[in-house]
């Protein structure tokens, strides 16, 4: 048996292959536990992150050494050890002694790629740090079992009386926590007026099939009980969330004020790494618009509407956005934009970018822990798109913690507790859900109070994002007219040099 991580990871706890490989009972010669570590030489990046097994075919893989060194010749060898014995396979994929390490290939230049590690007592070697799969999840069933965690009563009692804690929740949270485990990943929305706090209407939900994703549905959301038409949402969803139940928190959100919602998913393979790809997907999203607003014409009004888009649905905002209100002439009434971490941006040419029409309002949110999409793709549709500094604002989030309680501003902050690397906590209650309502407010009814929420470019009615007990600030909101990208493109999955970036 091998067990292998990748020591760039930021999905999976590496304890939890640290606890298959020390409780599967088979003996200690024949299973090796293999870290694999990036590299890079120059310009050149090795990334050993969740999807090196992936090909180049698939959505963020690579063909590099460290698939052909550290995964494809450990199968090699693995498998002819195991079904013919063969000794310098075992000696290839299980080493002999407790630890060694492996050669992972040369550079061009001859120096030798960095060594992956095997050994038989892998702790010593992994890294702490954040994981969106961490160990100690309610979602991890080998708490029970593991010399980590005895009992899982016991976890989710002290869980939820640290979520009480840190959020002043009180005892009902703990109740609740011991009757519903998913509750420990769900904080109460402590906003109870004003903007992020939840609106009156229950929502209506109808759905029909996509015209072009053959076996999707498009799903529309709309407030009960409203004589006549309301405002109307887009929601463009990351790629790891193309169904409206990874939403569903903040679906609800923005119906309950007062708001229609309409969802078109796009269909995940073919992978999105070419042009036409990408552009297949960005017809099936408006394709969905289009035929809803057409079927919900009586409930919806397309003079005001908002865009909103995370991750792959937030790069698809831009150019939509433009052609709904140029070709289609919506939005005469107030028109947003909300993007969240966005990806490359397909469908807009710089002059459109140029002459994009100036009564939108704008606001780009990027979050300081994420991996996934390069920070530099925000700031170009930031500056390019030609809105006047006074109607934009660019949000950063970040990660904070207290007493052990982390809430991880990454790749996946928008995404509801039905995703299974979504929360919800106050970086959805003050970093979106107030910001959305607050820019809605201004761009359909030009409420000044709402833009010294949504875009005052800084400040503390928007820069606020709630209290820990004891009434301890969370760390707040950054907002800037200037942003600059901080990171090395090192750091992402899809970094601005990307080959498949347009814009680069």
């Amino acid at each position: 048996m091998i067990v292998q991580v990748f020591s760039e990871s930021d999905r999976n706890s590496p304890l939890i292959a640290m606890d298959i490989f020390r409780n599967m009972g088979i003996p200690a010669g024949e299973k090796k536990f293999l870290i694999m570590y990036g590299d890079s030489r120059g310009s050149r990046r090795l990334r050993a992150n969740h999807l090196t097994p992936l090909s180049r075919e698939g959505f963020g893989g690579e063909d590099n050494s460290l698939d052909y060194y550290g995964i494809h010749r450990m199968i090699d060898a693995l498998t002819a050890y195991t079904f013919y014995g063969d000794g310098r396979g075992k000696a290839v994929a299980l080493g002999k002694g407790t630890a060694h390490e492996c050669d992972m290939g040369i550079w061009c230049d001859g120096i030798p790629v960095r060594r992956m590690i095997a050994t038989d007592d892998p702790e010593p070697y992994l890294r702490k740090g954040i994981y969106l799969n961490a160990w100690k999840s309610p979602r991890n069933p080998r708490l029970e079992a593991s010399k980590f965690r005895k009992a899982r009563k016991i976890f989710l009692y002290h869980w939820a009386k640290k979520v009480a804690a840190v959020f002043k929740q009180g005892r009902k949270a703990v109740e609740n926590a011991l009757e519903d485990e998913d509750s420990v990943n769900k904080m109460h929305n402590p906003i109870t007026k004003g903007y992020g706090s939840p609106g009156a209407h229950a929502a209506v939900a109808d759905s029909f099939p996509s015209r072009l994703n053959e076996g999707a549905w498009v799903h529309v959301f709309r407030p009960e009980k409203v004589k006549g038409r309301s405002p109307v949402v887009f929601l463009f969803p990351g790629y790891s969330a193309n169904h409206p139940n990874e939403f569903a928190h903040l679906i609800e959100h923005v119906v309950s004020r007062g708001m229609a919602v309409v969802f078109s998913p796009y269909a995940i393979l073919p992978v999105a790494d070419d042009s036409a790809t990408v552009t297949e997907k960005h017809k099936t999203i408006y394709a969905g618009m289009i035929d809803a607003v057409k079927r919900y014409a009586p409930y919806l009004d397309t003079s005001r509407i908002g865009f909103f888009g995370q991750s792959f649905g937030a790069g698809a905002v831009p150019g939509i956005a433009y052609r709904c209100l140029t070709d289609n002439g919506w939005g005469k009434k107030g028109a947003f934009i909300f993007l969240a971490a966005p990806w490359y941006t397909y469908g807009i040419t710089s002059k459109q970018y140029a002459s994009f029409p100036k009564h939108v309002k704008l606001i780009v949110q990027i979050y300081d822990d994420d991996r996934t999409n390069d920070h530099q793709i925000a700031v170009d549709v930031f500056n390019s798109m030609n809105i006047p500094s006074s109607e934009k604002d660019f949000a950063i989030l970040y990660s904070d913690s207290i007493d052990g309680f982390t809430m991880s501003a990454n790749h996946f902050v928008p995404y509801g507790n039905n995703n299974l690397n979504g929360q919800e906590n106050l970086l959805d209650y003050y970093g979106v859900f107030k910001l959305t309502d607050a820019l809605a407010d201004y761009a359909f009814n030009g409420d000044k109070s709402a833009k010294e929420v949504a875009l005052a470019g800084g400040g503390d009615a928007q820069q606020f994002m709630g209290n820990w007990s004891y009434d301890t600030p969370v760390r707040p909101m950054e907002v800037t007219d200037e942003p600059q990208a901080r990171y090395s493109q090192l750091r992402y999955l899809f970094a601005w040099d990307n080959p498949i970036n347009p814009r680069r």
